[in-house]
């Protein structure tokens, strides 16, 4: 069993429920869009999975094991949020340096091609980013560190016009190298989340997800779900 399986979570911030008994499963080699409307409980929920805060029911387990707390099987999982968790005096190239040094299939090489794609000038300090620049850097380094699960916690917020066409075409250079590396699946399904609830899933075939947000459409938050071998 190689998917990671969401199973009945539960999460409470005093009087207000963000999850309620919810369950999902994100099986290898796919794409997903995690959707819903701000409060929704999705960032919520990917900050259970990828350990940053606890569940109070249920349980997130990969490969069979419990991943809350346990090293082993966090190596398996990386997540872009809007937060930013290196210091903000490390310049960009040692920020990449440092996340191999946690993610050892880290792919140096594609960073570097990729932040001089897409101008992000890779000697400055991570404070002296625009927003834009600090998010196709969080973004440059979620599509680089090769772990099996990859989660986008909705990574067009905070990008202007230009940057909001930066971010397809980083994602489609992405998906047309691991195509040609036989490591990438185009299938996809979707997962919408309403008022703390598991609203409705749905297998999506080949069918291209949108990565947009604006008006009154829901925010989407992808994840990548790669062959790439489990660290157990």
């Amino acid at each position: 069993m190689n998917s990671l399986l969401v199973s009945n979570v539960t999460k409470n911030y005093r009087d207000v429920r963000a999850l309620n008994n919810v369950s999902v499963e994100f099986e290898r080699n796919k794409i997903y869009g995690l959707l819903g409307r701000n409060g929704a409980g999705k960032t919520t929920l990917l900050n259970i999975i990828t350990g940053k805060i606890f569940a109070d029911q249920g349980k997130v387990t990969l490969n069979g094991k419990e991943v809350f707390e346990n090293d082993e099987m966090l190596q398996n999982i990386f997540m872009m949020s809007e937060r930013n968790y290196y210091p903000e005096g490390m310049r960009v190239s040692d920020a990449f340096r440092w996340t191999k040094e946690f993610y050892p299939e880290f792919d140096e090489k594609r960073a570097a091609d990729l932040a001089e794609q897409f101008g992000l000038e890779t000697v400055k300090k991570i404070r002296s980013l625009s927003t834009g620049y600090g998010s196709i850097f969080k973004l440059i380094t979620a599509l680089c560190v090769n772990v099996p699960f990859v989660f986008l916690d909705e990574p067009v917020l905070g990008l202007d016009a230009n940057h909001r066409e930066v971010f397809p075409s980083c994602f489609r250079i992405f998906k047309r190298r691991e195509t040609m590396d036989g490591n990438y699946n185009t299938g996809t399904g979707v997962y919408v989340l309403q008022r703390a609830q598991l609203a409705s899933c749905k297998e999506s075939g080949r069918k291209r997800l949108k990565f947009k947000n604006g008006g009154n459409s829901q925010a989407i938050s992808p994840v990548l779900t790669f062959q790439y071998n489990l660290k157990l």
